[in-house]
């Protein structure tokens, strides 16, 4: 934030941040949590697996599982998404512009999953210490998601939907369990 705010002399609603923003990421995050569930209901009845409370919910409870999602919508996934898809893709593509929208878009939505994978390597290194193909793994991991991101940017300019992903992708918390998952 200090990048963004101070020297990228931003101010928030610049970046995205607005009441409109935040309902509809609300939104977005109760309707790709519902179509999920439904997904993982629908995959446990194909295979013919009983059906199950996913264990999170036992062992956490209904505030602990809620309360790290929205720790998760108002702390680093809104922290990285307005530094990442809010300032640094559009400032991207904009410097890129002279190549043409196409070619902007692509340095652009390239260019910040990068970044996003980069911000995460010295806490994976610090943090975790993987050796060489499991960090490179996790790159891929941060990239891809940086990608998938950008381009839901790209798609809805709104910052309130790419957390509601974000926080989705972090953590589904599905209330249903499926065989083999954690």
């Amino acid at each position: 934030f200090a990048v963004v705010l101070g020297a990228g002399r931003f101010a928030l609603g610049e970046l995205g941040w607005s009441a409109t923003a935040l309902v509809r990421g609300g939104v977005t995050w109760l309707g790709a949590w519902l179509a999920l569930n439904a997904l993982l209901l629908l995959w446990v009845g194909a295979r013919g697996a009983e059906l199950a409370l996913h264990p999170m919910w036992a062992r956490f409870g209904l505030g602990a599982v809620l309360g790290g999602i929205l720790a998760q919508a108002a702390g680093h996934a809104l922290a990285e998404d307005t530094a990442f898809r809010a300032f640094f893709l559009p400032e991207l593509r904009a410097r890129a512009a002279r190549f043409g929208p196409w070619v902007s878009a692509a340095v652009a939505l390239l260019g910040s999953a990068a970044l996003f994978g980069l911000a995460h390597l010295a806490t994976r290194v610090l943090v975790k210490s993987p050796g060489g193909a499991a960090l490179l793994a996790e790159q891929g991991h941060f990239f891809s998601a940086g990608l998938a991101l950008g381009l839901v940017w790209l798609a809805t300019e709104n910052l309130g939907v790419v957390v509601a992903l974000h926080v989705l992708l972090n953590d589904p918390a599905p209330l249903i369990a499926v065989d083999g998952a954690v």
